[in-house]
């Protein structure tokens, strides 16, 4: 996607910034959601990134299970808070992606994903995080 194509989307208002989301799922004119991996970065990035989208874009911040505590530090601050709640985002935690994958369940709602956290502790590698497999394909690309 170029930023010329970008253009035509009427919920754009920054493509600069748009177009360094990781993920935006597109309908005709519009953006129907956007995702930002939050693994290692900074979570202000997200916010920033998805400031140029008009506010009724639904915006999820994807990241580990173990970043929550982090989450909830930025959410005591008023202005992260206030973009996070202004902006539509919502928490999508990588350990529920990959529950409900590994069952089966393929044509879920993202939605339905939001906030959930698995109980169940997970092996990490603190030296390189785990992520999902579908947002890592160019990781394993590099690899060949």
């Amino acid at each position: 996607m170029t930023c010329a194509t970008l253009e035509s989307f009427k919920d754009i208002s920054n493509i600069a910034d748009a177009e360094l989301m990781d993920v935006l799922w597109l309908g005709k004119e519009r953006v129907s959601a956007a995702f930002e991996v939050e693994s290692t970065t900074q979570m202000t990035e997200a916010l920033k990134r998805g400031s140029g989208l008009d506010a009724g874009v639904k915006k999820y911040m994807v990241l580990p299970q173990d970043r929550e505590g982090q989450l909830s530090n930025k959410l005591l601050s008023p202005l992260f808070k206030q973009a996070f709640q202004d902006h539509n985002w919502k928490p999508i935690y990588f350990e529920a992606l990959e529950e409900t994958f590994s069952r089966g369940y393929r044509d879920m709602k993202i939605d339905t994903f939001a906030s959930i956290k698995i109980t169940k502790s997970t092996p990490c590698d603190k030296k390189e995080p785990k992520q999902l497999r579908f947002f890592l394909q160019e990781k394993a690309d590099r690899a060949e």
